[in-house]
């Protein structure tokens, strides 16, 4: 068996613990030296020592890693806000006004027609279309809305009728027929309106025939 350099014994000497063992490779041959058992003690020592460290360590992350989480969790998207209800027109005082405004330009515009004075009739029309469109406006017109945007289109659909732009009268007695087929709940008006646009359109037909 060879023996330790002094080098080796040397280095020997300032280890503490555990066993350990030197291998001497000459040409095909190896031979191990057992470092002597007194210097287990401190190996094992160390060895404790690595796993508290590695435990400490497995805790940090592990601490880091919920950390994160609850960052995250807070960093996401905010809850939705709850939707604000939108006023309804239909409950406003200018609303129930601009339908009073409307159903007097049709009465005017009714009379002027049975007196033959379709002009003035038609000036009427025209200024009713801009209060029209603001009754239309609303997401769900009252059926007192709907029955005066109904009734100026259908004086409007008689003049284009006796001019004889057929074409055009039948589009606006189609609307009111789409409108009060769809109306809920129906009512005695309602089937009233529905029928006098039916009729309207029979009335279209007929000259578009001829």
């Amino acid at each position: 068996m060879p023996t330790l350099s002094f080098a080796v014994r040397q280095e020997c000497s300032r280890l503490r613990g555990g066993v350990v063992f030197f291998c001497l490779a000459t040409g095909v041959r190896v031979y191990s030296l057992e470092v002597p058992a007194a210097w287990r003690h401190n190996v094992e020592a160390v060895a404790q020592s690595d796993m508290a460290m590695a435990e400490t360590y497995r805790r940090w992350l592990a601490g880091i890693a919920t950390a994160s989480f609850l960052f995250l969790v807070s960093c996401g998207a905010p809850a939705p806000r709850a939707e604000q209800t939108k006023p309804d027109p239909t409950k406003e005082t200018a609303y129930a006004k601009a339908i009073e405004q409307l159903a007097a330009l049709n009465q005017k515009a009714e009379d002027l027609i049975k007196r033959g004075r379709t002009d003035e009739a038609a000036a009427m029309i025209t200024k009713g279309q801009p209060i029209q469109a603001s009754l239309l406006a609303a997401p769900h017109p009252t059926l007192a809305a709907m029955e005066a945007i109904s009734d100026l289109d259908n004086l409007y659909a008689r003049m284009l009728l006796a001019n004889r732009n057929d074409v055009w009268a039948r589009t606006f007695y189609v609307k009111n027929v789409t409108r009060w087929k769809m109306w809920e709940p129906q009512t005695a008006d309602t089937s009233r309106r529905l029928q006098q646009a039916e009729a309207g359109i029979l009335e279209c037909d007929r000259h578009l025939r001829e």
